[in-house]
């Protein structure tokens, strides 16, 4: 999905939702806070060890292959460009050397990981007219104080087109 669509949010709920009612072990790392030095997988082992965990190389194996590991990565389309085709590859061997190893990845369009045959591809939709009024009432909690601004919104066609990332209609109620 695009900036402010609720990518990193929704990959922390999922870590969240799985930690307490899963079957897998999530592990939420972002690309962001990899120094991209060594290989991928040492840097996740790195990024691990950052949890306070104290894992090596032949724990890693172990648990990738355990079948209850769920690697949440986010933010693929942060990785620098001079690293990103490296950085591509090395994600697809761990997915090949570790086939019940599951891993989700976030990124915007087209910054080279959607053309992998080891990885499906989920599209963030906009906000439909529908879901911005559950939004905004979800956000002031109490009904009244989000008719004007839904009111605004529907009457609007630029405003409701340029509100359909949760980002810019946040942006937007504060402001109001």
């Amino acid at each position: 999905g695009g900036p402010g669509q609720g990518k990193s949010i929704y990959l922390k709920y999922l870590c969240l939702q799985e930690a307490k009612n899963g079957f897998f072990i999530p592990i939420f790392i972002e690309f962001r806070n990899l120094s991209f030095e060594r290989s991928l997988k040492e840097e996740l082992i790195i990024a691990i060890q950052d949890y306070g965990i104290d894992i090596d190389t032949d724990l890693f194996d172990f648990l990738a292959k355990s079948e209850k590991l769920l690697f949440i990565l986010d933010g693929f389309d942060e990785v620098p460009s001079n690293a990103r085709s490296r950085t591509a590859r090395e994600l697809e061997q761990i997915a090949r050397t570790y086939k019940n190893l599951r891993i989700v990845v976030s990124s915007r369009p087209d910054a080279g990981l959607g053309g992998s045959v080891y990885f499906k591809t989920f599209k963030i939709q906009p906000l439909s007219k529908d879901i911005q009024q559950k939004f905004l009432r979800h956000l002031f909690h109490i009904e009244e104080e989000s008719k004007p601004i839904e009111k605004v919104i529907e009457e609007n066609e630029f405003l409701s087109d340029v509100t359909k990332t949760p980002l810019l209609l946040t942006l937007f109620a504060i402001t109001y």
